[in-house]
């Protein structure tokens, strides 16, 4: 589901619901549990050759979207924001002492940097989409068909490198 702008629409309320369940609060669980019967349901619709995991949360790294770029560089503001993140997710997720040697691009935790496709958005949205999946029929021609076919070898990257650190085999 990674790519399918769609699932936006809930990413606010999972990502709301979710620490609320630490609290125990049945809405969360609702929440929660409801999205997990959703995709096994969706699974089994498809015949999806990879099973759900288990519900044991385990953190596999963590992805960085690139902004926009200027120049081929980051605003300097986005940059620094950026140089944070191994440090805050060392200490904030993984609870261990933060190192202030990793970068985004040394960080053993960085699963990938994906670029932000910020042209593909918009022909995803009104073609109901994941933008790796746009065709010239979506208007997906010229430079946007070059940025879908990157993006498409993007998300099949990104996708294999999450189910090597979760331990899933692909096909």
């Amino acid at each position: 589901m990674a790519g399918d702008l769609t699932l936006s629409a809930a990413e606010d309320e999972l990502s709301g619901q979710w620490p609320d369940c630490l609290d125990r609060k049945p809405r969360a669980f609702r929440v929660i549990s409801g999205m997990w019967r959703i995709l096994m349901a969706a699974g089994e619709d498809v015949g999806a050759d990879l099973p759900m995991p288990g519900g044991k949360m385990r953190p596999a790294g963590y992805v960085v979207l690139q902004h926009a770029v200027r120049l081929d560089r980051p605003v300097q503001a986005y940059g620094r924001w950026m140089a944070r993140i191994p440090k805050e997710y060392r200490r904030s997720v993984l609870n261990k002492t933060a190192s202030d040697m990793a970068t985004i691009d040394t960080d053993p935790s960085c699963i990938a940097t994906l670029k932000h496709y910020r042209s593909l958005m918009p022909l995803a949205q009104e073609a109901h989409k994941p933008i790796f999946f746009l065709k010239p029929a979506d208007g997906a021609i010229g430079g946007h068909m070059a940025a879908v076919q990157d993006c498409y070898r993007d998300f099949c990257d990104l996708a294999k490198r999450i189910a090597e650190r979760c331990g899933i085999a692909m096909p």
